[in-house]
């Protein structure tokens, strides 16, 4: 009960803490709404910005479309392969022809235990066609006796490159 009424006594503190509309008091924009997809930034550099003009978009950018759709469809593509044990893996899930990489990842499952294999990564990141991102690539060792099996997503979203000539291979 101490921890509740803590916790609602923050809540109450921050609500009247927070500032109420002014007058004169800029509103968000209404949209419309794109984003673009840097798929060379490094972190820290975030890869996904939201703008209200496609033409704010870098050439090197890929623009999803948000309108007239308020939500973004986005798909999961994952890919998976067995790694022995102490072996190396190479892995990478594709995504579909006319969607955009967002963004990827990957999960290594010991046969034997079920729980997570040690591994070393050596790379987590897109997987290109050329110049063009195309899906997300993992490459790793096993340091484990045990072999298991290594699985990499992709989420994927509809959109195109702003600049054909500057992001095709």
């Amino acid at each position: 009960m101490k921890k509740f009424t803590g916790l609602l006594f923050l809540t109450a503190a921050l609500l009247i803490a927070l500032p109420t509309p002014r007058a004169g008091a800029v509103a968000p924009p209404a949209g419309p709404f794109f984003i673009c997809v840097n798929t060379t930034a490094k972190p820290p550099l975030p890869n996904a910005r939201v703008v209200t003009s496609a033409a704010s978009c870098m050439p090197f950018e890929y623009v999803v479309d948000l309108n007239p759709p308020v939500t973004i469809p986005v798909g999961v593509v994952c890919a998976s392969s067995s790694v022995g044990a102490d072996g190396g893996f190479n892995q990478q899930a594709t995504c579909p022809t006319g969607q955009v990489v967002l963004s990827g990842g990957f999960a290594c499952t010991d046969s034997v235990t079920q729980g997570l294999l040690n591994v070393t990564v050596e790379e987590n990141t897109f997987a290109f066609s050329g110049v063009t991102p195309m899906g997300w690539q993992t490459i790793g060792v096993n340091n484990s006796a045990d072999a298991g099996t290594c699985e990499v997503c992709v989420s994927c979203a509809n959109g195109a490159c702003k600049d054909p000539n500057v992001c095709a291979p």
